[in-house]
């Protein structure tokens, strides 16, 4: 299941760098199964397109200094209990 989403990244990432897709965006589940050496290879993978790209991330400290420098240096969006995208959260659901 590991290599499935390896494979899907690495698919996706030849198809964002080949082709003139302008943006690519990925959320967070699809490198909780892959390991944190590998993902922090793919992080510097994607900083070095001059294409932009979304990559949701829980938790940066884990890939190492220089890979949470980099995610640091390029976030366009820092998300936490406290500041949160919209006006309301899933916590504040009334049918909970």
């Amino acid at each position: 299941m590991i290599f499935l989403y390896f494979s899907l990244l690495a698919f996706d990432f030849a198809i964002f760098a080949l082709t003139d897709l302008p943006i690519l965006i990925h959320d967070s589940p699809l490198f909780k199964n892959i390991q944190n050496q590998t993902n922090a290879k793919l992080y510097e993978l994607y900083s070095t397109l001059s294409k932009q790209s979304f990559i949701a991330v829980d938790e940066i400290t884990k890939y190492g200094k220089d890979v949470e420098k980099l995610l640091i240096e390029n976030k366009s969006i820092e998300l936490s209990k406290d500041h949160y995208l919209f006006r309301k959260t899933w916590a504040d659901r009334k049918d909970r």
